[in-house]
């Protein structure tokens, strides 16, 4: 053999070694791009409530996570106004029908959060908005500070205000009691705030809630949740009352009457940012590759003076 020959065959010989080594490391980047897609995990969202508006931000934001992991979306239930038997029963069949993990949206009472934590033992569990008190991951703003902050808007916008009537009702979650908690913290033990209790949200009608607020006759009303701020915002529209609406959660009967002028002020709370790291979480669990993602949840106090901002617009209304 020549020198020359040698020379071309160890030449062909690094050549075909360079093409395999390249080949090998495409198919491996292409599998590792590509298994997100091609795995088959079955998720499922368990929201309360009878229908997917009221958390219609926060399931955009699961939606996002999953189309940017470039995985199926998943399956959303819902557990029906209120009942909260009927959420850890659809959480319990889901599991039953073969989900890898559940995402809970507004997790209800204490009998819930303890079914919930024995689910958890045997799949990934993440909760968004109201956490269980135990070592489920919670995915939600800090509540507590939330209350606060509703609290010193009030004070700063409304220093004159005598009576503030906080209108809660049965189905109070844990994050909602614990706006209330920052809100009356942040108050001081002066202030002249009493509350009252609308009973279950899924037999009140406006006009038993206007003629309670009429008989509190009250300067403010302050609202901890979504669900009652609608129920509030019927109250102020069927009948004429002087008290302002101050409240926690956005949806469009809340825009509505901030609009008209019967609410002050509404805290916006991030739920698509909610949405979209609950999601995270729950791959993470599941071992699918997620890489380093926007983890904070932003709250806002929104009025009309801002309302049409677009920075709000951007917040209030995100992108899908």
């Amino acid at each position: 053999m020549t020198r020359r020959t040698f020379a071309i065959g160890v030449a062909i010989l690094a050549a075909i070694i360079v093409s395999t080594v390249l080949v090998r490391s495409y198919i491996i980047a292409w599998e590792t791009a590509g298994s997100n897609e091609r795995r088959d995990e079955r998720i499922a969202v368990v929201l309360s409530g009878a229908s997917q508006e009221r958390w219609q931000s926060a399931s955009r934001g699961i939606f996002q996570a999953c189309d940017d992991l470039g995985i199926r979306r998943p399956q959303i239930v819902y557990s029906g106004a209120e009942d909260d038997a009927t959420q850890l029963h659809i959480a319990e069949q889901e599991v039953e029908a073969g989900a890898r993990a559940l995402i809970i949206v507004a997790n209800g009472d204490d009998e819930t959060s303890e079914g919930l934590e024995a689910l958890a033992k045997t799949i990934p569990i993440v909760t968004l908005e109201s956490g269980t008190g135990g070592d489920i991951v919670a995915v939600g703003a800090d509540d507590d500070a939330l209350g606060a902050m509703l609290r010193n808007h009030i004070e700063k916008n409304a220093p004159n205000a005598g009576k503030i009537l906080i209108i809660e009702s049965d189905a109070q979650r844990e994050s909602v009691r614990e706006r209330i908690d920052g809100f009356l913290r942040a108050a001081g033990t002066n202030a002249n705030i009493s509350s009252e209790n609308i009973g279950r949200l899924s037999q009140t009608t406006a006009k038993r809630v206007s003629v309670r607020m009429q008989f509190a006759n009250a300067d403010i009303a302050a609202v901890f949740d979504a669900e009652t701020m609608d129920i509030v915002a019927d109250a102020i529209a069927a009948v004429e009352i002087d008290t302002k609406i101050y409240g926690v959660g956005i949806s469009e009967k809340a825009i509505q009457s901030l609009e008209q002028g019967s609410t002050e002020a509404l805290c916006y709370v991030d739920e698509f940012s909610m949405g979209y790291i609950s999601l995270m979480r729950v791959a993470e669990e599941l071992g699918y590759d997620v890489e380093r993602y926007p983890s904070e949840i932003k709250t806002r106090i929104i009025t009309r003076d801002n309302l049409f901002d677009r920075d709000v617009e951007r917040l209030i209304f995100p992108s899908n």
